[in-house]
């Protein structure tokens, strides 16, 4: 083997091992998609439920939010219906 085909040759490995990396990195990012998906029933369950819980919490804080909201509300209109100080006369 010359230095020619060896050259040849080392090109040849250094594309197929980019090649390779490439598709490893494909097969990773289908491995995570598949990871993020549900595989059992009990799965689908679990998700469904800490989903319901979430809903249940975001629920509460929207009435909280809803409850303050009224109450500021109120402030505000007694605010507006208060007399304003006479402003002082400068002679």
């Amino acid at each position: 083997m010359n230095a020619s085909q060896l050259a040849q040759l080392k090109n040849q490995l250094r594309l197929t091992v980019q090649q390779m990396k490439q598709r490893e990195k494909v097969l990773a990012t289908a491995a995570e998609k598949r990871a993020m998906v549900p595989q059992t029933v009990q799965q689908v369950d679990a998700l469904e439920k800490r989903l319901s819980e979430a809903l249940e919490e975001l629920r509460a804080r929207r009435a909280e939010l809803q409850k303050a909201a009224a109450a500021k509300g109120k402030e505000t209109e007694k605010e507006g219906t208060r007399k304003k100080p006479a402003k002082a006369k400068n002679d």
